[in-house]
């Protein structure tokens, strides 16, 4: 059975054509919480679509999908903006 998560990235990945796709929160810091901690992805996208963010609960996890265009989230960094930040 194709695991659940992986879905999410491949379907993420296929509705933005995102340059890149990065992994933040507690799982980039390696203190994720089975059941406690949700997955944050950061889409790095030529163009926004209609959406920036999106919720996806599988089983335990909730996934949260942030949308951003490279100078968004450059300006982000600049700004001090932690969660950017510690990815």
């Amino acid at each position: 059975m194709p695991n659940p998560n992986l879905k999410v990235f491949r379907r993420a990945k296929r509705r933005t054509d995102p340059l890149s796709i990065l992994i933040a929160g507690s799982l980039a810091k390696t203190k994720f919480v089975r059941g406690i901690s949700d997955l944050d992805l950061i889409l790095i996208v030529e163009k926004v679509p209609d959406y920036r963010f999106t919720l996806k609960a599988i089983k335990d996890v909730n996934i949260e999908v942030f949308i951003y265009t490279l100078e968004e989230f450059l300006k982000s960094i600049k700004g001090g903006n932690q969660f950017m930040i510690d990815y």
